[in-house]
């Protein structure tokens, strides 16, 4: 009984799920105990731009390759690295003119959007082989970056953005390049689509969907460093 429910995928999922949780919360209170408040705010804009960017820069890809015989491949990464460069140059002015970043902060969240892209295509390709785990933990270990990026502010002086900022960028590149080229080793599909048939309507009629909730969720982060100031967001 106990075997069967540690092998069950939704079992494991949810497990997966609750530790991602956890970090996420302990990584968001130990970044506010060892930041100031302008440089948490900005942790917080960094962390809702890049998930609003990450899936309007996959073009609803993942839907298609969940819903549809695809295998990973060249013309689908170049596809998908342009429009989240795309994306990605938008968060670089967005938090460069209305959020007082760096130019050199504001390349960082450049790189991180296309990186969160890139780890959203190679985490749907695992998950539509049914690999759940590694599609998973390819997710939802950004929550564990964000803990250890909490950590290392703690313990690392002078206390800074840059710090965990780095860290995000790091860890964001890291699994991006995992995901990609561990799917580029999954066994090839003998039916897949070809790149003329790729319906990427369909993806994009989900997209809308999608970020129409993440608009809702991030809003107030978006919004509260505009209309009120950093301290209120923080």
């Amino acid at each position: 009984m106990l075997r069967s429910l540690i092998q069950s995928h939704s079992v494991r999922a949810g497990i997966i799920y609750g530790v991602g949780g956890i970090c996420f919360a302990v990584g968001n209170l130990l970044l506010a105990r060892g930041l100031t408040t302008q440089d948490f705010a900005m942790i917080s804009v960094v962390l809702a731009v890049s998930q609003l960017a990450s899936p309007v820069g996959l073009l609803g890809a993942d839907t298609v390759i969940n819903r549809n015989p695809i295998n990973p491949a060249a013309w689908l990464a170049r596809r998908v690295l342009l429009s989240s460069t795309v994306t990605g140059l938008a968060a670089f002015l967005l938090v460069w003119q209305l959020y007082d970043f760096t130019p050199a902060l504001a390349a960082m969240v450049l790189v991180i959007c296309v990186a969160a892209t890139t780890n959203l295509l190679g985490a749907a390709f695992f998950r539509s082989r049914e690999r759940f785990f590694v599609s998973l933990a390819l997710t939802q270990g950004h929550n564990a970056v964000l803990a250890i990026a909490g950590l290392a502010v703690l313990f690392v002086t002078p206390i800074g953005v840059a710090l965990p900022l780095a860290i995000i960028f790091l860890a964001y590149l890291a699994t991006a390049l995992a995901g990609w080229f561990g799917a580029l080793g999954l066994p090839r599909l003998d039916d897949a689509l070809p790149p003329d048939r790729f319906p990427w309507r369909e993806g994009r009629t989900i997209l809308v969907t999608s970020l129409a909730i993440i608009m809702l969720v991030q809003m107030e982060r978006l919004l509260l460093p505009i209309l009120l100031d950093n301290r209120a967001l923080a």
